[in-house]
């Protein structure tokens, strides 16, 4: 198991002091070292840090577990569903709207990246991945139990943010908790499961079919994904508390508390919104939604891409798009900003942009 490297050069550069001022202190030593810890990180970056430098060998082991346990119950999932929405729609007599579900899938799944990754920033991993696996579950509950293709569809507003923020997730974690030599191997675990659910999926699309109903194909997951989460949850969460313990996660629970005694009401909910960068979000969401979404159904509308509606959306998605990078730019408005735009001097992160955008 690859040993953990999630914390900044600074910190590693202060473990060895810091492990030698614990021996006679109890504790003292880690919350001095906790100081090093990026003051200017969100709390959710704040706390991986401390948490990683608190795994031992088998608390990582179990949390890998949960991983690979996650990853191949939403595989084989993804091979159950896919079949099953046919079946699905069917008994709606809409077998034509498939086309418009996977369009609503397709934009969830762009815009959601990101916002999950913030979340994930601010509030913690943890959080994060509950937040995940509960849209996930919402997801399945609606669609088993929808009685319309309408309800069908909104369902896939849960179920696409809960799978792929549960996908970008898993690859944030394996960031945190993997030194760069192993990184790129460990990062293929959740790809690993693929390699049988391929095989498995049909089978049991079959038997549920021929036992139950297309809606089991849906709420089976409902049950199953919790489960599989629970080895990586408990992991994160003990550990969290560990950190927490010896003191590492103190200064940051104390600014927290600070903060809460400063700001009531709408202070509070300025500064979360500021810390999510919310308008950012509503930008980015809106600008996808609203120029994928026409493109798609341009051709089945009157007069297609000249429809009033089309325009109106292409033109709204565009201004949004050219007004993201503007409202990021801003620090003053924008402190903690979405995507930070000085990642784009980045010829590294602009070459894995474009593997990106050419791979999908």
């Amino acid at each position: 198991m690859a040993q953990t490297s999630a914390e900044t050069p600074s910190v590693q550069d202060d473990r060895p002091a810091a492990e030698e001022q614990q021996k006679p202190s109890g504790g003292v030593g880690f919350a001095q070292s906790a100081d090093s810890l990026q003051n200017e990180a969100q709390d959710g970056v704040k706390a991986i840090e401390a948490v990683a430098m608190t795994w031992s060998k088998w608390g990582l082991i179990v949390a890998y577990i949960g991983i690979f346990l996650m990853a191949f119950a939403t595989s084989l999932e993804g091979q159950v569903s896919y079949s099953m929405s046919v079946f699905a729609t069917s008994s709606f007599s809409s077998h034509a709207l498939v086309s418009t579900v996977l369009v609503v899938q397709g934009v969830v799944m762009a815009v959601i990246k990101p916002i999950m990754a913030k979340v994930g920033d601010v509030f913690g991993r943890l959080e994060a991945f509950s937040v995940s696996v509960l849209l996930y579950v919402l997801g399945y509950v609606q669609q088993a139990a929808s009685r319309g293709v309408d309800s069908f569809a909104s369902a896939q507003i849960f179920y696409s943010a809960g799978s792929t923020g549960t996908q970008i997730l898993q690859q944030v974690f394996i960031a945190d908790t993997s030194d760069l030599l192993w990184r790129a191997l460990f990062s293929s675990l959740p790809d690993v499961p693929f390699l049988v659910t391929v095989w498995v999926g049909p089978e049991i699309v079959n038997s549920l079919l021929a036992t139950a109903s297309w809606r089991w194909g849906y709420a089976i997951w409902a049950i199953v994904l919790p489960v599989a989460f629970a080895p990586l949850a408990v992991s994160l969460f003990l550990n969290q508390r560990k950190a927490k313990r010896v003191g590492l996660l103190a200064h940051d629970k104390r600014n927290r508390r600070e903060g809460g005694a400063r700001g009531l009401g709408a202070s509070v909910a300025l500064g979360l919104a500021r810390e999510l960068d919310i308008v950012g979000i509503l930008l980015l969401s809106a600008a996808f939604a609203l120029i994928l979404i026409p493109l798609t159904i341009a051709t089945k509308q009157e007069g297609g891409f000249g429809n009033p509606s089309v325009v109106a959306m292409l033109v709204v998605g565009a201004v949004c798009f050219v007004a993201f990078p503007f409202w990021e730019a801003n620090s003053r408005v924008c402190p903690h900003p979405l995507i930070p735009l000085t990642l784009l001097k980045s010829k590294t992160f602009c070459a894995g942009c474009l593997i990106g955008f050419f791979y999908f």
